[in-house]
C-alpha cells in the first residue's frame, strides 16, 4: 500500500514538474512540439496535449479574473508546434508608470545613465505592457510653477533642463 501511494505521489509530482516546465518554456516565447515533450518526459503525446490543455484552462481562469491578461496557447502550422500568443496585463496601470517616470526624470539623485537604463528596463520589460512602436521617443514636460508659492529662479529649473537635453 505504502509503495503505491509513493508511486501515486511520484506521478504527481511529474506531472506538476512537467506542466510547469511547458509553461515556463511558452512564456519565454519558446514553440512546444508534443512530440519533442514527451520524449523528453517519458510520457505519450496525449499526457502533453492534457498538460496544453490544462495551461489553456489557467490562462482563461487568469483572462476571466484579469481582463488585461490576454494570453493564449495556439498551433502553429507552420512552425508545427504550440506557441503563447497575447500579453499579460500590466502590474502597474499607466499613469502609475507615468508617475514613476516623472519621480525619476526629476530626481537628482541618478545620473542621466541611470535613468535611461531604468527607463529602458521598463519599456523593454513585457509586464509594464507599454507600446513602443513609435519611431522616435521623446519626452514632453509642462513645466509649471507652484501657484501657492512665490516664483523664484529654481521654477525656470525645469525649462532649463529641458532646453539642455
Amino acid at each position: 500500500m505504502n509503495t503505491v501511494n509513493s508511486s501515486y505521489s511520484n506521478d504527481k509530482m511529474n506531472k506538476n514538474q512537467r506542466v510547469l516546465d511547458i509553461y515556463t518554456l511558452l512564456c519565454e516565447g519558446k514553440m512546444i512540439s508534443k512530440a519533442e515533450e514527451s520524449l523528453k518526459f517519458g510520457v505519450d503525446e496525449r499526457s502533453i496535449q492534457r498538460d496544453i490543455d490544462d495551461i489553456r484552462a489557467f490562462l482563461n481562469t487568469r483572462a476571466v479574473e484579469d481582463v488585461a491578461d490576454q494570453r493564449k496557447i495556439a498551433y502553429n502550422r507552420v512552425k508545427k508546434g504550440y506557441e503563447m500568443t497575447g500579453c499579460e496585463g500590466s502590474m502597474m496601470s499607466n499613469s502609475e508608470i507615468l508617475a514613476v517616470s516623472k519621480i525619476l526624470l526629476e530626481s537628482r539623485a541618478f545620473t542621466k545613465e541611470e535613468i535611461d537604463s531604468i527607463l529602458n528596463k521598463m519599456i523593454t520589460n513585457p509586464n509594464f505592457n507599454i507600446k513602443t512602436n513609435i519611431k522616435e521617443k521623446f519626452i514632453l514636460d509642462y513645466g509649471g510653477p507652484n501657484v501657492a508659492k512665490p516664483l523664484h529662479v529654481g521654477h525656470l529649473r525645469t525649462a532649463i533642463i529641458g532646453e539642455s537635453i
